[in-house]
């Protein structure tokens, strides 16, 4: 049986993003090097995890370039639960991270957003309901 998901999101620079997210709270757990450049980490914030992966893409001759999340970067939405989301939020916005305004949506949540350093966005919500 399944027992829990970890996302592996590719990045730019491994070790910057990680940085990001440390000042998040998260603590990074594990890395892997390659010839002297991080090309994974493995970060933790309490029983939340995540890993980052030193992302590539291909030129047309098949050949790796790097990535390129300079315009955004949407195919994955990182989305934190939290009972204290206004305590998150103020948390983040000491430690330097840019956070948006908490809004109500309507599917019973009150949200902020974060956009890290590689256009991610980052979703915290809180349940209206309880």
């Amino acid at each position: 049986m399944l027992r829990s998901l970890v996302p592996i999101v590719s990045v730019v620079d491994v070790l910057a993003t990680a940085a990001f997210y440390e000042r998040m709270g998260f603590v990074k757990k594990n890395h892997l090097e390659h010839e002297g450049q991080v090309t994974w980490a493995f970060l933790q914030h309490g029983e939340v995890s995540l890993m980052l992966g030193l992302g590539h893409d291909h030129d047309e001759t098949g050949a790796d370039i790097p990535l390129d999340h300079s315009h955004g970067h949407r195919e994955v939405i990182l989305y934190f639960y939290t009972s204290q989301l206004e305590q998150v939020r103020e948390t983040w916005l000491a430690a330097g991270v840019e956070c948006s305004a908490i809004e109500v949506q309507p599917y019973e949540m009150r949200e902020f957003s974060v956009v890290d350093p590689d256009g991610y966005l980052v979703l915290v919500g809180q349940s209206t309901t309880g």
